[in-house]
């Protein structure tokens, strides 16, 4: 709210109270994620019967193919923006993970993953070239297979530079990136914008280059700030002061 007028999105207190119905910016991840997550947990053992799972699946399917529908019909009260909207966009995805996790182990450590990952690739660069650039990006079946061919493509990126200490250590400060990247950003972007603004046609990709690195870089920095001063880190891990069975 105090940085409203610096953000892409201005945020009020009428936005903050109804957070859990219209989450606010990209924070709608952490909010969709932890109901998928509840339901999976409130489903429990069932998740392991064929026939539940074939219609598990199916259900989600149904809720992203109405969503679209459901979008335009309730446009009246910005149903695009609701938590609800995102959980069903991404609920099916999430079944995919779910239910297929050992079948992705599999394939990111089978002795094939070098030519996986070429045969993802290319299969993702062909299709957000050619299908989304030709008006075919509204169909859902494209849709689920970008959604998988970049995620095993990202798998089995990760996989490869799984030994790298700093990308683990981003890794593991990821959620403060998440968190924190778009105020970096924000702030980033005021300043070089004070410094070049005479010359602003003239950096080229400059502000995309450094706005990255600072996103990553001050969260990290704010993070890490965090866990030397007591208590202050459990904003980013509270488990480590709760305890559960």
């Amino acid at each position: 709210m105090i940085f409203a007028n610096n953000v892409n999105s201005a945020v009020s207190i009428k936005d903050i109270l109804l957070i859990f119905i219209y989450p606010i910016s990209f924070m709608w991840f952490i909010y969709a994620l932890l109901i998928m997550v509840l339901i999976q947990i409130w489903i429990g053992r069932k998740s392991t019967n064929r026939i539940f799972i074939i219609f598990h699946l199916s259900i989600a399917f149904i809720l992203l193919i109405i969503r679209p529908y459901l979008v335009k019909q309730f446009a009246f009260m910005s149903f695009s923006d609701c938590v609800i909207n995102d959980v069903m966009r991404n609920y099916f995805y999430f079944l995919i993970g779910f239910y297929a996790n050992k079948l992705i182990v599999n394939l990111v450590s089978s002795e094939n993953k070098k030519s996986l990952a070429y045969l993802t690739g290319v299969i993702l660069i062909f299709g957000n070239i050619f299908l989304y650039n030709n008006s075919l990006n509204d169909g859902v079946l494209i849709q689920i297979t970008m959604a998988v061919c970049g995620c095993l493509f990202t798998f089995f990126i990760s996989r490869y530079w799984e030994n790298s200490t700093i990308l683990n250590y981003i890794g593991k400060c990821s959620l403060a990136v998440y968190v924190l990247q778009g105020l970096s950003i924000a702030a980033t972007r005021q300043a070089m914008a004070m410094v070049y603004q005479p010359h602003a046609n003239e950096i080229g990709w400059i502000p995309w280059i450094v706005c990255t690195l600072m996103g990553v870089f001050i969260p990290i920095l704010i993070y890490w700030l965090s866990t030397k001063v007591w208590k202050l880190d459990f904003v980013f891990t509270p488990t480590k002061y709760f305890k559960f069975k």
